[in-house]
C-alpha cells in the first residue's frame, strides 16, 4: 500500500497507529526492566533476587519458535489478514496483566516473574503481528517513515516506561500509577481502531505458502541479510554497554554523566532517527546503509584517539558520547527500513522476527564479550575490535550484493 496517495487525514491515522504500538512494545520494556528493579531495590529486595527479573527476557529470545504458528493464524489459506486484530488483543491482554501487576507486593516475588514473564511473552507475540501489519500497509518507499517511528517512539516509550513508571511510584505508588498505565494502553488502542489496514492480501500474493522457518533459512539473501544484522549490532553493540564505565574511568561524574545519557541521549537518538529517514528518502537504502556504516565507523574511531590520551578532555568524551548514539539511531532506521524490504508479506512477522532474534542475539553476546576484552585488554583493545566489525560490515555492504537491488 502506498501511503503517498492517501489524503492527509488517512495517512496521518497510520503514522499513529505505527507509533502507538511500538510506543506500547518499548513501554513495556522499560517497565519490566528498568522501573521493576528499581521499584524492588526501594523495596531492599536483595541484588541477586533482582537480578532475576531478567528471566522475563526470555521469551524476546525464544519468539522465533513460535512466530511461525503466529504467521498460520495472521494469514489464513484464503488471503485474509488479521494483524490488526492480533495487535488489539494482545494490546488488551496486556493491560490487563498490569492491572494483575498492580496487586503484586515485593514479597511475592515468583507470582511478580511469572506475571512480568507472562507480560513479555503477549509483547513479544504481539509485537510479530505489529511488524507484519507495518510491512502489509507501507510499501518499500515508505519503510523509512514506518522504522523511523519504530525507533523514534521506541525512545519515547522507554523513557515513560521505565524514568516515568518510576517517577510515578514515587509520586502515586505502586498500584495506582500501574493502573494508569494500564489505561494508557487501552486509551492508545484509539489510534489503531481508527487506522486503515489491509485485511486480504493482494492478487499477486495470493498464491498459499504455509511460513515456515526452514524456507526462509534455506533462501541465500535471507542468510545473508542475518549476516549483516549479527554483525551491524555487534559493531555497535561490543562498546555501547562499555561507554559509561569508559567515562567514569576518564573522570566523568556520576551527575554528568546522568545528564548526557539521559537527556543528550535521547535527544541525539531522536536526532539519528530523523536523519536516518531523510537519508533513505534522498539518497535510498543502499547509499543510507553505507553512510551510516561510515559515521559509526568515525564515532568508534573517536573512542580509540580518546583511550589513547593520558588525560582525556570530558567536552572530547562527552561530544564522542552523543555522536555515537546519533550514529546508532541513524544506523538502526537505516538497518531496519532496509530489513523489512526483505520480508514477504506471507510472512511478514515471521522474517522480521528472525531478524530481530539475530539482533537480540549479537546484543546478548556483545554484553558479555565486550565486558570481558576491556577487564582484561582494555579499553583500547575493545574499541579496535569494535571498529574491525564495522570496517567488515562497510566492505560487505559494498561488496555484497545484498542492498544492489533496493
Amino acid at each position: 500500500m502506498d501511503i503517498f496517495i492517501f489524503n492527509g487525514g488517512v495517512l496521518l491515522k497510520l503514522i499513529f497507529a505505527i507509533g502507538s504500538f511500538y510506543f506500547v512494545q518499548t513501554l513495556i520494556g522499560g517497565i519490566v526492566f528498568q522501573a521493576i528493579p528499581a521499584w524492588l531495590r526501594s523495596h531492599n529486595v536483595d541484588l541477586y533476587t533482582i537480578g532475576l527479573v531478567s528471566l522475563a527476557m526470555i521469551p524476546w529470545t525464544l519468539r522465533v519458535l513460535w512466530a511461525g504458528g503466529v504467521e498460520r493464524y495472521r494469514v489464513t489459506a484464503s488471503g485474509k489478514i488479521r494483524s490488526k486484530q492480533i495487535v488489539i488483543t494482545g494490546q488488551v491482554a496486556l493491560a490487563v496483566i498490569l492491572i494483575g501487576l498492580s496487586f503484586i507486593h515485593e514479597n511475592m516475588f515468583i507470582t511478580l516473574i511469572s506475571l512480568l514473564i507472562l507480560l513479555s511473552l503477549v509483547c513479544c507475540t504481539s509485537e510479530i503481528a505489529c511488524d507484519a501489519y507495518m510491512i502489509e500497509n507501507l510499501n518499500s518507499k515508505s519503510y523509512g517513515i514506518g522504522n523511523g517511528l519504530r525507533i523514534g517512539c521506541g525512545y519515547l516509550g522507554m523513557a515513560v516506561g521505565g524514568g516515568g513508571l518510576i517517577y510515578l511510584c514515587d509520586k502515586w505508588g505502586w498500584q495506582f500509577s500501574l493502573l494508569v498505565y494500564s489505561g494508557l494502553l487501552l486509551f492508545l488502542l484509539l489510534p489503531l481502531l481508527l487506522a486503515p489496514s489491509i485485511n486480504q492480501l493482494p492478487v499477486t500474493e495470493k498464491s498459499y505458502q504455509r511460513p515456515s522457518l526452514i524456507k526462509t533459512l534455506k533462501q541465500p539473501m535471507m542468510l545473508k541479510a542475518i549476516v549483516l544484522v549479527f554483525f551491524f549490532e555487534i559493531s555497535g553493540r561490543l562498546i555501547s554497554s562499555m561507554l559509561s564505565p569508559f567515562a567514569i574511568d576518564a573522570g566523568l561524574s556520576l551527575e554528568n554523566l546522568g545528564k548526557v545519557t539521559s537527556f543528550g541521549g535521547a535527544a541525539c537518538g531522536m536526532l539519528g532517527t530523523l536523519s536516518g529517514m531523510l537519508f533513505i528518502r534522498i539518497i535510498g537504502y543502499r547509499w543510507a546503509l553505507l553512510l551510516a556504516t561510515l559515521f559509526k565507523c568515525l564515532s568508534i574511531s573517536c573512542f580509540i584517539i580518546l583511550s589513547l590520551q593520558p588525560d582525556i578532555n570530558p567536552i572530547g568524551l562527552i561530544v564522542s558520547y552523543l555522536f555515537f548514539n546519533y550514529t546508532f539511531s541513524v544506523g538502526l532506521v537505516c538497518l531496519y527500513s532496509f530489513l523489512t524490504t526483505q520480508a514477504s508479506l506471507k510472512q511478514a512477522g515471521l522474517d522480521f522476527t528472525l531478524f530481530q532474534c539475530g539482533a537480540a542475539l549479537a546484543a546478548g553476546c556483545s554484553g558479555y564479550i565486550g565486558g570481558i576484552v576491556a577487564h582484561y585488554m582494555g579499553y583500547v583493545t575493545l574499541f579496535n575490535l569494535t571498529l574491525g566489525c564495522a570496517l567488515f560490515v562497510l566492505i560487505f555492504l559494498y561488496r555484497s550484493s545484498i542492498l544492489k537491488a533496493v
